[in-house]
């Protein structure tokens, strides 16, 4: 397990430091060139690169804190798989382990009384690694095979009234990713309210890979938005389950 904890460690330092701080880096170098005209840039140089570092230190450093208190949580996970199917947990996957621990962050976030506009947020800003994969639009996965989309991770957006989620009107946000094994993971959460003759004739339903633009967009402007933006959620459900 400490082997698995330093790899996710290992990869999250580099995908911070290139991606998220990657603009302190870029900085470093500049400074760094302009430091072979004047020395006194060469401060400024070492400083970009230093916080880069650093910051991307503290990141993986969450991470291992989310995996390590995930482990401790593992026994009772197990249990209530028994009992709740969507309660899934597999200690010796990697992926189901980057599941659970977006299940735990948003559930650390979000709670029933949270408006569509945080719960929105929230999940953009958990997807906010595949912005650098082209995924959140459609101009890049247009071009790609349907092999190489089932490489990929997916996000869903779907609203309606469904008897299988107890006749609530609800608003599901998914983010599906390859298991590893020939199937998915489906980190999902939703926004359930009391049904009625308003919200029971909404249906929406919209797959990342289908939008031209930003699908956090189309969220946003969506009739089921509109209508979450006015109405009270009585209950916010996150969980992670496997196709």
């Amino acid at each position: 397990m400490n082997k698995l904890y330093a790899r996710f460690a290992i990869f999250h330092f580099a995908f911070c430091l290139i991606f998220k701080f990657g603009w302190a880096l870029l900085l470093a170098l500049v400074f760094l060139f302009l430091a072979a005209i004047d020395s006194i840039f060469l401060p400024l140089s070492l400083a970009f690169a230093l916080f880069a570092v650093i910051a991307a230190a503290i990141e993986a450093g969450k991470l291992i804190h989310y995996m390590r208190k995930n482990k401790d949580d593992v026994a009772k996970t197990m249990k209530d798989i028994e009992t709740n199917p969507e309660a899934y947990y597999d200690p010796d996957n990697p992926n189901c382990i980057r599941g659970r621990m977006w299940v735990m962050k948003l559930k650390e976030i979000l709670h029933d009384g949270s408006s569509v506009e945080e719960v929105v947020a929230a999940f953009e800003d958990l997807c906010e690694d595949m912005k650098f994969d082209g995924i959140l639009t459609g101009r890049v996965t247009a071009r790609l095979s349907d092999e190489e989309l089932l490489e990929r991770d997916l996000l869903m957006f779907e609203c309606g009234t469904f008897r299988s989620i107890n006749n609530d009107f609800t608003i599901a946000l998914t983010r599906q990713y390859p298991d590893g094994e020939g199937e998915f993971f489906q980190f999902v959460v939703e926004m359930h309210f009391e049904p009625n003759k308003e919200n029971y004739k909404i249906f929406e339903h919209m797959n990342s890979d289908k939008v031209r633009g930003d699908f956090f967009d189309y969220i946003r402007g969506s009739k089921s938005y509109r209508y979450a933006e006015k109405h009270a959620c009585r209950s916010v459900q996150i969980y992670l389950t496997q196709t």
